[in-house]
């Protein structure tokens, strides 16, 4: 369920409060503010989850007790029962406790200083030593998100709803959330995604529906009064077709 390395694209713009405080970019420097009227310097560390992407696209509970119930048991949370609440299992907290338990915010070891123009790209040199901080990043399925028809419970809001709690979970206990749009649509799908990986990245449109640009106006207008949240725009993107 977890992937240990990943790239974070940090917000372009700041957002307004978080939990303890609230993220903002100064250059190419993501800060956070505590209220003090200082701006800290940040490095995020943390966690890649995995199977928040596809836990719930068309198929995934072909052969079990219902439609969701592998989100619910084996990822990190979905419907409780057939058609019940959405809820979050043992898993979250498994994160957050490796993740706040196992955690160093400003390391002992001494910065390499680097020479120009390499200290620019570095982002800090030896003056400069950023405060360490949590995170998670979470994969996402654009058609899940949207639409009812690629979800195998039928009803996209059990996976919305179910992204929410895990957003709200770690950024109630201070940890910052990258979400990473993975696929415009899963490799089982039925909106008509084809080819295949090329749907994956289509911005306008994708089996005759609207793609990730939909995506993105759903999420950050979400997500726009909370901080803690960051957005990676695509997984591994790359030139297609489709737009």
């Amino acid at each position: 369920m977890m992937d240990s390395s990943f790239v974070l694209l940090a917000s372009i713009y700041t957002i307004s409060a978080g939990p303890t405080g609230s993220y903002k970019t100064v250059g190419n420097k993501v800060m956070f503010d505590d209220g003090s009227g200082s701006l800290q310097h940040v490095a995020f560390n943390g966690i890649g989850l995995t199977c928040t992407e596809y836990m719930m696209k068309p198929g995934m509970d072909d052969k079990n007790a219902y439609p969701g119930y592998w989100a619910f048991t084996s990822c990190f949370g979905g419907p409780s029962s057939s058609g019940g609440p959405i809820q979050l299992n043992k898993e979250p907290q498994n994160v957050a406790d490796y993740l706040l338990n196992n955690y160093v915010q400003k390391p002992s070891t001494t910065k390499v200083v680097y020479e120009t123009p390499f200290d620019q790209i570095a982002g800090y040199n030896v003056t400069d030593i950023p405060m360490h901080r949590p995170i998670v990043r979470m994969p996402m399925t654009g058609s899940c998100y949207l639409y009812d028809e690629d979800v195998d419970t039928g009803n996209h809001l059990d996976y919305v709803n179910t992204i929410d709690a895990l957003v709200q979970f770690f950024t109630d206990k201070d940890i910052a959330v990258v979400l990473d749009l993975h696929w415009n649509c899963p490799d089982s799908t039925k909106l008509g995604c084809t080819p295949d990986q090329e749907a994956k990245m289509a911005l306008a449109s994708f089996g005759g529906k609207p793609g990730a640009n939909a995506f993105w106006d759903a999420i950050s207008a979400k997500y726009a009064n909370n901080s803690y949240v960051f957005y990676e725009l695509f997984n591994e993107p790359y030139q297609n077709q489709y737009d």
